[in-house]
């Protein structure tokens, strides 16, 4: 057996994002539009800082686009746990994830 052949990053040190921009953004414009600000109740105020929601988003993306569990999407910024939790938070808040029928991407011919 040979070895796989890959092609390279488009910069060293950099990863390929499991989705295109073009479709990502316009799916985490309308997902953060209906999240609540986050207010920390902690009384001490001394505890970790909350992970963006923008980071779990992308996680959760990650593992569905993959189709593998929130401990192969995760990483050193954002836990498994942490992923679950904030996924379980936005299901009791009855918020879900809707796919659409057109794609932001597509162009339309005049």
């Amino acid at each position: 057996m040979g070895t796989v052949l890959r092609p390279p990053l488009p910069f060293p040190g950099e990863f390929v994002p499991v989705l295109p921009s073009c479709l990502l953004e316009p799916l985490w414009d309308q997902f953060a539009a209906l999240l609540p600000e986050h207010v920390d109740t902690h009384p001490l105020g001394c505890h970790n800082p909350r992970v963006s929601d923008r980071v779990v988003f992308e996680h959760v993306i990650a593992a569905l686009v993959h189709g593998s569990g929130y401990e192969r999407s995760a990483g050193p910024g954002c836990s498994d746990r942490t992923i679950r939790r904030r996924v379980k938070y936005w299901a009791q808040l009855g918020m879900a994830l809707s796919r659409s029928t057109r794609s932001p991407c597509r162009r339309t011919t005049a």
